[in-house]
């Protein structure tokens, strides 16, 4: 079986491989746009766009947490951050 590092409740975790689910972001003023992708699929499960508050997406990672173990990943801006 292989492994993976995630980090995880605020602390570097090894779990299964194939049990992660990558969430990509593109965050803009008024909206995030969410892409989920499965790490033993690879396939894109959910795409979503959602209003850029903090609340939906804490919703949107709660609700994908239910399912198991995330990790977050956005596309950084010409501010770096």
């Amino acid at each position: 079986m292989r492994w993976e590092m995630v980090y995880h409740n605020s602390r570097i975790t090894e779990i299964p491989m194939g049990s992660v689910q990558f969430i990509g972001l593109d965050v803009h003023k008024d909206t995030i746009d969410a892409s989920v992708v499965d790490s033993e699929t690879t396939v894109s499960e959910v795409d979503k766009r959602i209003a850029n508050s903090s609340v939906l997406f804490k919703r949107l990672v709660s609700d994908l947490k239910l399912r198991g173990p995330v990790a977050v990943a956005y596309e950084a801006g010409c501010m770096g951050f």
